[in-house]
């Protein structure tokens, strides 16, 4: 395959691979994302979720998606995060969760 074949074949796959469809399944678990996050900002504690699955079902693109709808902002106050994508690894330690809580706040 030449360069410009191999350029337009990986073109290819990354748009494939961006492509969101929006079967019946994602948009109803986005809906129930939505509405715990709705639920959790009514509230003065601060709320958690875990998504859980197995591997590949999708719950890096629908947190990717929920994301998407409510980005972090900055303003006079500072930045402001909505919502904190944290990935944990299997054993965590106190030290490594707090790395990744201040990570996804852009500490």
């Amino acid at each position: 395959m030449n360069a410009a074949a191999k350029q337009n074949w990986e073109s290819t796959v990354s748009d494939f691979d961006s492509t969101l469809i929006k079967y019946p399944n994602f948009m109803d678990a986005l809906r129930r994302l939505d509405a715990f996050y709705r639920l959790a900002t009514s509230s003065v504690e601060p709320t958690c979720m875990a998504i859980v699955g197995e591997s590949g079902c999708g719950k890096t693109r629908l947190l990717q998606e929920f994301m998407l709808e409510h980005p972090k902002q900055q303003d006079q106050h500072g930045l402001k995060v909505p919502v904190a994508r944290i990935s944990m690894p299997r054993n965590p330690t106190p030290k490594g969760m707090l790395t990744e809580i201040l990570a996804s706040l852009g500490d």
